[in-house]
């Protein structure tokens, strides 16, 4: 899978920053598991940054990957390149 990736020029474009008609989603998806991170690890709360709805409690797809980056968040230790800012 990862050899496919690459045939395809996948290394280029993850380290760019959301860009297409859908970057409101990717945005979204960026926030819940980011929301993971920072509270709970409750899967079946996903919360994005905006608070409309009054909670931020969302409703979205299986959220599977997002869940996955928040463990890596907590893996990579995430926050704490920011703290050194």
């Amino acid at each position: 899978m990862l050899l496919i990736y690459w045939v395809v020029g996948q290394q280029d474009i993850v380290p760019l920053r959301p860009q297409s008609v859908h970057q409101w989603a990717q945005c979204d998806r960026a926030s819940v598991a980011l929301n993971y991170y920072q509270e709970d690890m409750n899967f079946f709360l996903p919360r994005v940054h905006n608070l409309d709805n009054g909670s931020g409690i969302t409703g979205l797809e299986f959220p599977f990957v997002n869940y996955a980056v928040a463990i890596l968040y907590h893996i990579l230790d995430f926050m704490n390149g920011f703290t050194e800012l």
